[in-house]
């Protein structure tokens, strides 16, 4: 099953913009918070859409094979160090926005959930 039969792409990608746009406007007068804020909002979002594939090869009932857990081990533990870094890296650099970039991953999952089709039974 494709991705864009899972998800609303549209939905996701309208509310990703809205996320960043919100985020610059309240972000801060300073460019480099407004930077690092948009990497967490990017980070998430790549992240977000590792989980869909993910989930997408864990659902492939057919394939058994040793490579798919192979595969599906990397692809977590990249989502994992990804969204870590990203993180690590604002609560090192932003450490007074730290409250907010956790914000713009929790509207991030938010956008992920309304964008998430619903399928027939």
């Amino acid at each position: 099953m494709y991705l864009k039969e899972r998800i609303s792409l549209l939905k996701y990608s309208i509310g990703t913009l809205a996320n960043a746009s919100i985020v610059s406007y309240l972000g801060s007068s300073n460019l480099k918070q407004i930077y690092f804020q948009l990497f967490i909002l990017v980070s998430a979002a790549i992240n977000q859409i590792m989980l869909l594939l993910v989930t997408k090869i864990l659902l492939d009932f057919e394939d058994r094979s040793k490579s798919k857990n192979i595969k599906v081990f990397a692809m977590m533990i990249g989502k994992t160090l990804l969204l870590g870094l990203a993180f690590y890296t604002a609560s090192q650099k932003i450490p007074e926005k730290l409250l907010s970039c956790v914000l713009i991953y929790i509207f991030q999952l938010i956008i992920l959930t309304l964008s998430i089709k619903r399928l027939p039974n």
